[in-house]
């Protein structure tokens, strides 16, 4: 197909298609030409001449590709265009191979009016690659009939965020199953799932329910969502679900909203008996209740503020052990400001309040066998393994690679080392190390840990984990755990046996002023054969 017949095409069927949208037809300029088509990570850009660009985003241009485009003419309809058929011919940067597999991606043009986002759109990719026009986006306001033939009213393509933990639905109502949500956990860089939104979590509204309905004891509005689902090639696929608008930051909740200034959701304790919950109130509630929950959710205690101005709309209620109120472990308060109609709003947070200890912190193990060997891990902190990467169960069986490559026989995942951590108890402080500012650690560490046996990459691990943990003060006083003492602690138990295994574990103690200790004498160690190396230290409590 030439060029001038394909641009033909493609302004007959775009024309076509806004004037079923419009009361006048819109010139193809104002539709492939005229604007860009986009979605939060691509951006596709269309000429007349045959020739696109595209553009992948995520706040900057990563990559470019540029290329030709022809249209694909339907048969059910003389001059129908049902793809356009985009080819590669440069890459520029970054840009996900897979949009362009073998060169190639074909999008279909679609022109729909139950679509409450916009008017226009191109689809490829089995439906998860979607690029929108820019220039089609709905207005708040308008009414629109979803597919099934629901009748709801725009929002005009708002950004906002979940304020608790909350489901997707397949539909406006709890009737409708809740949907398994996918994420990408920034701690480990996996995708995990949960059964609901975490608090939060940033999405756009694209429509809500005609009228309000009621859920337990709140009356809101179910609001027509999009939220984007990491996948394992780095594409963030679109999906829509219904969520309840009780717990959305929208503006129809902001004149009954409760804010908790203290304690931090997630926030941890240490020694601490007695904890103040502090926050505030919006539209004068008559009354702000204390609910007291344990780990299963049962509620301990339900009892009215100790202090609440109903004029400031600020409240004050004390937890404590004596009362029965704060326990060791896991916390949860929920606050329920109950309205002059009856109705309420809540909010709820966890905290965990610990004995002082402090943390043996990202302790992590690689393996470098000489050849690609089954091998069995375990190690036996005192205080047990309180996390770990992949899970620990009773130990780690993995298939190491000579480059460090870990293949988890559990499940098959991949992992550069082994991760885990444990609760210690505070140690004393050490009587031999080192005393450096701040600024020093860097270096320091770089010439200690080679000193040490630990190679560049590992080196690169180390810091970039702990330079940003070492914030607390201007001076440090740090200082090596010997491994024969380290080893008699925590045993390390490895099978096959390695032939050479180093594990460097440390205690840095933040100074407002530098002391003077006795300089540690350090032990050079040098690799050979199957090598284990381990790092780790000590982490404490702000």
């Amino acid at each position: 197909m030439s060029r001038r017949l394909a641009f033909t095409l493609i302004l007959l069927s775009f024309a076509a298609a806004a004037a079923v949208a419009q009361p006048a037809p819109v010139a193809l300029t104002d539709q492939l030409f005229g604007a860009r088509w986009h979605s939060d990570e691509f951006d596709f850009r269309f000429s007349p001449d045959g020739t696109f660009v595209a553009y992948q985003t995520q706040g900057s241009i990563l990559g470019t590709v540029r290329g030709t485009w022809t249209a694909q003419a339907g048969s059910r309809e003389l001059g129908a265009v049902t793809e356009l058929i985009l080819t590669r011919t440069k890459t520029e940067g970054s840009f996900f191979d897979f949009v362009f597999e073998g060169g190639t991606i074909r999008l279909t043009p679609r022109h729909s009016r139950q679509d409450p986002k916009t008017v226009y759109s191109l689809v490829g990719l089995g439906g998860n690659f979607i690029l929108w026009h820019e220039k089609s986006f709905l207005p708040a306001d308008a009414t629109v009939r979803l597919p099934g033939g629901l009748d709801v009213v725009t929002t005009g393509y708002r950004l906002t965020a979940t304020t608790q933990n909350l489901r997707l639905r397949d539909g406006p109502s709890t009737d409708y199953e809740y949907r398994i949500w996918s994420y990408l956990d920034a701690a480990t860089g996996t995708i995990k799932t949960w059964t609901s939104v975490y608090a939060g979590t940033n999405l756009r509204i694209l429509a809500r329910t005609q009228e309000k309905a009621q859920v337990g004891s709140w009356y809101n509005y179910w609001y027509y969502v999009e939220y984007k689902e990491p996948t394992a090639s780095g594409l963030l696929v679109y999906r829509n679900a219904w969520m309840f608008g009780e717990f959305l930051n929208v503006e129809e909740n902001r004149e009954r909203a409760i804010t908790i200034d203290s304690p931090e959701n997630e926030q941890d304790y240490y020694s601490d008996y007695s904890i103040w919950v502090e926050g505030s109130v919006t539209g004068a509630p008559v009354s702000v209740t204390v609910q007291v929950k344990n780990a299963y959710g049962i509620v301990l205690a339900k009892l009215p503020a100790t202090e609440y101005d109903q004029r400031l709309g600020v409240f004050r209620h004390k937890l404590s052990k004596e009362n029965q109120t704060l326990f060791i472990g896991s916390n949860t308060v929920n606050i329920i400001a109950t309205y002059s109609d009856g109705k309420t709003s809540q909010k709820q947070i966890t905290f965990y309040v610990h004995e002082y200890m402090g943390e043996a912190a990202k302790p992590v193990i690689y393996l470098y066998p000489t050849r690609e060997t089954e091998v069995t891990v375990r190690v036996s902190p005192p205080g047990g393994v309180t996390v770990s990467e992949p899970a620990y169960g009773s130990g780690w069986t993995v298939l190491a690679k000579p480059d460090g490559t870990l293949v988890n026989r559990g499940d098959g995942s991949v992992w550069p080392y082994l991760f885990w951590e444990s609760d210690e108890p505070v140690p004393p402080m050490p009587e031999s190390g080192f005393v450096l500012e701040r600024s020093a650690l860097p270096g320091f560490f770089r010439d200690k840990l080679a000193f040490l046996g630990l190679s560049p990459a590992e080196i690169d691990d180390f810091l970039e984990f702990w330079i940003p943990v070492l914030s607390e003060g201007p001076w440090y006083l740090v200082s090596f755990t010997d491994q024969a003492a380290w080893d008699a602690r925590v045993p390390l138990e490895v099978s096959p046996r390695p032939d050479t295994v180093i594990r460097v574990f440390f205690d840095a103690r933040p100074l407002a002023a530098p002391v003077t200790v006795k300089p540690q004498t350090l032990v050079p160690r040098t690799r050979k054969g199957f090598t284990v190396v381990e790092w780790g230290g000590m982490r404490y409590p702000h």
